[in-house]
C-alpha cells in the first residue's frame, strides 16, 4: 500500500494525540506478524485491565484496528492503512 505524504503527515498527527497506552499496543500491533489476543498484549506491556480495556475500546471507535473472532477468541490486528504508515515511517518503532 502506498499513502502519500499529506495522509501520512495526518496520520502523524492522530498518533501523537494517542495517549502512551494507545501507543504502545498500536506499536506492538505494527510489529505483530499476525493477529494477537488481548492476553498476548497484555503479557507484553502488562497494563492494568481497565487500562488495556480502555485503550483497546478507544482504539475501536477511530477505527484503527480489524478485529476477528475465531472459535471464542478475539483477534486483533492493525488497520492495514496504519500498519503501512509504520512500515515507511520506522522511527515510531523502537
Amino acid at each position: 500500500m502506498i499513502l502519500s505524504e499529506s495522509l501520512v503527515i495526518e496520520l502523524d498527527k492522530i498518533f501523537q494525540r494517542m495517549t502512551q497506552k494507545e501507543k504502545a499496543i498500536i506499536i506492538q500491533l505494527a510489529q505483530a506478524n499476525k493477529p494477537v489476543t488481548l492476553h498476548q498484549i497484555d503479557k507484553i506491556l502488562e497494563l492494568s485491565t481497565s487500562d488495556l480495556l480502555n485503550a483497546i475500546q478507544s482504539l475501536k471507535r477511530r477505527l484503527l484496528l480489524d478485529i476477528k473472532q475465531e472459535d471464542k477468541t478475539t483477534y486483533f490486528s492493525l488497520n492495514l492503512v496504519w500498519k503501512s504508515m509504520f512500515k515507511i515511517n520506522i522511527p515510531y518503532i523502537p
